[in-house]
C-alpha cells in the first residue's frame, strides 16, 4: 500500500506521449533568460549517467536535467534537486520552482485554467547551477535489468547510486570544488538525509568524503514514524494539530476574531503539548478534564464538542473528511484549501496539476533541452509504491532512522546548514512535523532556517510563496548568516518560521 504522505500521488501512472522502450540521447540548448532581474546565459542539458550498485553491478541509466550558467567560476554553487514519492520524477520541482519554465496554477479561490506555461523568473539560477535528478524508474531513467530492482528500489540502494551520480556530475563538469547543496521534496527530504550519510563516507573505507554545504528540506516527512496518521499514534496526531487549526481558520469554520493564520497556528502549537498529554492519558482523564479538552478542540476546529466527547483524537486525514461532511465535500490532501466532492476522482488539490504537467511536459523538455517529443517521460511511477524497501530488513516492525542519518551528517559536518520549508495547509506533511523534527536535533539555530508559507505541499505553486521561497534559497545559498536570512524572510512578508518549541512550551516564532 502506498504511503500517501510521501509525494504527489496520482490515481494512475502519468506519462508524456511517445515511445517508452527507447532511451533518448543526451541533448542541450542555450538560453538567454532573465532571473531575479538579471540577464543570464544558461545551458540546459539532458544528461545520462550509469548508476552502479554498492558491489559495482550496473543498476540502470539515470537521466538528469542540468541548468548551468556560463561562468568561469568553478566554485559557483550547485543545487542537486529531486522530488519524492518515492516514485516521483523531478517534474514537479522542475515545472514548479527550479526550471527555466513553470506551469501556472490557479489558486483555490480562482476558477481560471491551470496549465499555462510561462518563463520562470524566480528560479534560483542567479545564485547557483541546478541539477534536477530523475531516479531510476521515473522520467527517462530506467533499470538495467529486473534483477537490479531489489537494490535500486530501496532506501539504501537509492541513496548510494544517487550519491554516485552526484559525484559523476561534479567530476564531468570539473566542479569538485563547488559548494554543493541537496534539495529534496517530501520523500526527497528523506533521500537527502540518506545521501548525506553516503557522501560523508560514514563507516566506509576507501571513500573520499564530499562536503555538502547545505540541505534544503521541502515539505519533509523525515520523522515518518511520528507523523504517519495511524490510529493510536498520539505523537503524530498532536504534531498534525496545528495544520488542522490553520485549515479551520482558512475555511472559516471558526471565528477568526481578527487573528492571522500565524497567530492561530502559534496558539495551536502552545496547546499541542497539553493535547498530547491528554491523548496519552486517554480514558484516565476525569470528566472535567475531558470536557475541557473537548471544548478547546471544538474551538480550534469548528467541529462540535460532542464529536470529541466520543474520542479526543482527530488526525489531519479525518479532519479533511469531517470539515465539510454535511455538504458531501472533502479537503485536498496536498493542499487542503481545495474542496472537491467526496466521490470525485482524484485529489481535488492535484488532479488539475497532474493533467497539466502530463500535457505540457514533452513540449517543455523539447524547448528547454531539445529532447524529441517522441520519447516518453514518466512523471510518476506508482508501481514503486508497493515495491519500495524502506529499511535494510523488510518487516512490518522495521524502521529506518532518517532523522538519525541527518543528525549523523550534522555531527560529521558541524557547519552543515539546513533549510526547512513547508506549507501551512499541507496535510501530507505538516508544520507540526517540522517543529517535531527540529526538536529532536541538537543543531544550533544559527544553522537552521525554518520558513512556512500559506499554501500546500507544493507551496511554490502559489505565486507569492514561490517568490518568497526563492528569496529564502538565495539567502541560504549565498549568505553565511542564517540569522540574517531569517530576518530578511520575516521582513519580506514570509510567514514566521515555526521552529522548535522551547522548554516553556510556547512556540518560538521569532528569528
Amino acid at each position: 500500500m502506498a504511503l500517501l504522505m510521501l509525494g504527489p500521488i496520482v490515481i494512475a501512472p502519468v506519462h508524456a506521449t511517445g515511445r517508452s522502450g527507447i532511451l533518448p540521447p543526451e541533448s542541450r540548448r542555450q538560453h538567454d533568460v532573465t532571473v531575479n532581474g538579471q540577464r543570464l546565459t544558461v545551458v540546459a542539458a539532458l544528461e545520462r549517467y550509469q548508476a552502479q550498485g554498492r558491489s559495482g553491478r550496473p543498476l540502470g541509466s539515470v537521466y538528469l536535467t542540468s541548468l548551468t550558467a556560463y561562468s568561469d567560476d568553478s566554485r559557483r554553487p550547485v543545487i542537486f534537486a529531486f522530488n519524492g514519492g518515492p516514485g516521483s520524477s523531478s517534474a514537479y520541482l522542475n515545472l514548479g520552482m527550479m526550471g527555466l519554465r513553470r506551469v501556472q496554477v490557479s489558486g483555490p479561490e480562482a476558477r481560471g485554467p491551470t496549465g499555462t506555461i510561462v518563463d520562470n523568473h524566480d528560479t534560483p539560477l542567479d545564485v547557483a547551477d541546478i541539477v534536477l535528478i530523475d531516479p531510476i524508474g521515473t522520467g527517462f531513467s530506467r533499470l538495467a535489468s529486473r534483477g537490479a530492482a531489489g537494490e535500486t528500489y530501496s532506501a539504501v540502494g537509492d541513496a548510494a547510486y544517487i550519491a554516485g551520480v552526484i559525484r559523476q556530475w561534479l567530476k564531468r563538469h570539473h566542479r569538485e570544488a563547488a559548494p554543493t547543496f541537496l534539495a529534496g521534496e517530501s520523500y526527497g527530504a528523506q533521500r537527502v538525509a540518506s545521501i548525506l550519510r553516503v557522501l560523508s563516507c560514514d563507516g566506509e573505507r576507501h571513500c573520499t568524503p564530499l562536503r555538502v554545504e547545505g540541505a534544503i528540506l521541502i515539505s519533509q516527512s523525515i520523522e515518518i514514524v511520528n507523523t504517519l496518521q495511524r490510529p493510536g499514534n498520539v505523537t503524530g496526531i498532536a504534531a498534525g494539530f496545528p495544520t488542522i487549526a490553520a485549515l479551520a481558520w482558512y475555511h472559516r469554520k471558526v471565528d477568526r476574531h481578527d487573528r492571522s493564520v500565524d497567530g492561530v497556528v502559534a496558539d495551536a502549537f502552545a496547546f499541542s503539548s497539553t493535547y498530547l498529554s491528554a491523548l496519552y492519558r486517554a480514558n484516565s482523564l476525569s470528566v472535567d478534564e475531558r470536557n475541557a479538552i473537548a471544548g478547546k478542540l471544538a474551538a480550534f476546529t469548528g467541529l462540535p464538542p460532542a464529536y470529541f466527547q466520543k474520542h479526543l483524537s482527530i488526525t489531519k486525514d479525518e479532519y479533511r473528511h469531517e470539515a465539510f461532511r454535511a455538504t458531501g465535500q472533502v479537503l485536498g490532501t496536498y493542499d487542503a484549501r481545495y474542496l472537491g466532492p467526496v466521490r470525485g476522482a482524484g485529489d481535488p488539490s492535484t488532479k488539475a496539476l497532474d493533467t497539466a504537467i502530463a500535457a505540457k511536459l514533452s513540449r517543455v523538455l523539447n524547448e528547454s533541452v531539445g529532447v524529441p517529443v517522441r520519447y516518453s517521460y514518466r512523471v510518476y511511477n506508482d508501481a514503486l509504491d508497493g515495491r519500495w524497501t524502506y529499511a535494510p530488513v523488510a518487516t512490518p516492525f522495521s524502521s529506518y532512522d532518517y532523522a538519525g542519518e541527518l543528525a549523523a551528517a550534522l555531527r560529521i559536518n558541524p557547519a552543515l546548514k539546513v533549510l526547512v520549508a513547508g506549507g501551512l495547509y499541507d496535510t501530507a506533511a505538516s508544520v507540526g512535523a517540522d517543529a517535531f523534527l527540529l526538536n529532536q536535533w541538537s543543531v544550533p539555530a544559527t544553522q537552521t532556517l525554518s520558513v512556512h508559507y500559506p499554501a500546500g505541499h507544493m507551496f511554490y505553486l502559489d505565486d507569492a510563496s514561490r517568490v518568497d521561497f526563492a528569496r529564502a534559497i538565495r539567502c541560504f545559498v549565498g549568505s553565511r548568516s542564517i540569522a540574517a536570512c531569517q530576518a530578511a524572510a520575516q521582513g519580506r512578508g514570509v510567514p514566521p518560521g515555526i521552529g522548535p518549541l522551547p522548554s516553556n512550551g510556547q512556540p518560538d516564532l521569532a528569528p
